[in-house]
């Protein structure tokens, strides 16, 4: 397992890495604190693995807050939420896939299609397509 994994944070809505967080764990009593990598701790100490993945906890390098994740990223709890589209794209297309960007984000596949191809129509209007159905 590698030590970061490359995300969108949901929180603070950058493009940014997911370290390993130190973690708590009971210990006689009290609190033992590793910041040793997940990778080190699995010799040692329990670590949670659901039908053949290993979860780990995470925290945005940009942020600090924790995140939930399975190997090497292939999920991530809260779910990251897709990335911004640029200002330099003109409204109203930019809000159609900021739209489509959302739907896809939360497995909405065809309402994702849907936005995405009114974004497609709006810019072949502006490129002098003639307005309708495409």
């Amino acid at each position: 397992m590698r030590g970061e994994v490359s995300t969108y944070c949901p929180f603070c809505h950058r493009h940014t890495a997911v370290s390993p967080a130190p973690l708590a764990i009971p210990q006689g009593g009290g609190y033992r604190i590793h910041y040793e990598p997940i990778r080190q701790l699995l010799a040692d100490d329990p670590v949670y693995v659901h039908q053949g993945g290993l979860w780990w906890m995470g925290k945005c390098n940009a942020c600090g807050m924790p995140l939930i994740v399975r190997d090497q990223g292939t999920m991530i709890f809260p779910t990251p939420q897709p990335g911004p589209v640029s200002d330099d794209i003109p409204e109203p297309m930019r809000s159609d896939l900021r739209e489509a960007k959302a739907c896809l984000a939360v497995g909405a596949w065809n309402a994702s299609v849907v936005m995405a191809r009114r974004a497609l129509q709006c810019a072949a209007v502006e490129h002098g397509a003639p307005p309708g159905q495409l």
